[in-house]
């Protein structure tokens, strides 16, 4: 019986360790993607913003970048809302920017005058790639006290249909400390809801096995299962209310 015993926890370890290396993989192909992919431009050029400004938002060219920066400044605010060239570079998903900067001297941990750093603004704008490689240029994942939001964001993927990247990097901010259940001050929308509102199953599925409450309720007393009914996710209502159910199952006294 001992040795069985023995032999179920070695084979758990084993498999734990498997799951941990197989999402490690996953995170780091995000980085690929980040370096692979053709940067469009999001703006026209316009007066409102400042050469440099503009350069980041429209220009992948490192050598125009480096014409406009000065590295004893790089830091500084740019405009008028506190974004450094950093901030603007993620925010404008171009990693080629933001990596010139970075070899420039750029602080990437460094927060704008709204208390972002650029990590946090590449999870809100859901740019999974430039997640990863902010992370392998050395940014340090946001604490979730006074971030639990940040989990949600990178569920909802009403910015991208990218899902399985999304669930890549969830199950990142989770390896690194992020409750499955958190949520700003309580009631904001957690990992879960965002997740069945838009019919992610994988993320609905790494979320439960990673002991997502399929219980939770939002400000509006909506579970999870009853999110994805009025989205019209119905496969994803059907997995969450047979996590429900399961979940009212009390175990024998």
């Amino acid at each position: 019986m001992n040795n069985r015993w023995v032999l179920a926890m070695a084979l758990a370890t084993v498999t734990t360790i498997t799951h941990a290396t197989d999402r490690h993989r996953a995170f780091q192909a995000l980085c690929d993607q980040a370096e692979a992919r053709h940067f469009s431009r999001n703006i026209q050029p316009s007066g409102a913003y400042s050469k440099l400004e503009s350069a980041l938002r429209t220009s992948s060219d490192p050598q125009v970048i480096r014409s406009l920066v000065d590295p004893g400044t790089i830091d500084r605010p740019v405009n008028e809302r506190g974004l450094t060239a950093l901030a603007i570079a993620v925010i404008s998903h171009n990693w080629f920017a933001a990596k010139t900067l970075l070899d420039l001297g750029a602080d990437i941990n460094l927060a704008g005058r709204d208390g972002a750093t650029p990590i946090e603004w590449a999870i809100l704008e859901q740019d999974y790639g430039m997640v990863c490689a902010l992370v392998a240029r050395g940014a340090k994942v946001p604490r979730q006290e006074g971030h639990e939001y940040l989990l949600a964001a990178a569920s909802s993927t009403d910015l991208t249909d990218d899902f399985s990247a999304a669930t890549t990097t969830v199950a990142f901010l989770l390896d690194e400390g992020f409750a499955v259940d958190a949520r700003y001050a309580g009631v904001g929308e957690s990992a879960l809801m965002a997740a069945a509102g838009r019919g992610n199953i994988e993320l609905i599925q790494e979320l439960l096995a990673r002991g997502a409450d399929p219980l939770q309720t939002n400000g509006h007393g909506e579970t999870p299962s009853m999110i994805a009914t009025k989205e019209h996710q119905h496969a994803a209502a059907r997995l969450l209310q047979e996590a429900e159910a399961r979940s009212r199952i009390k175990p024998r006294q």
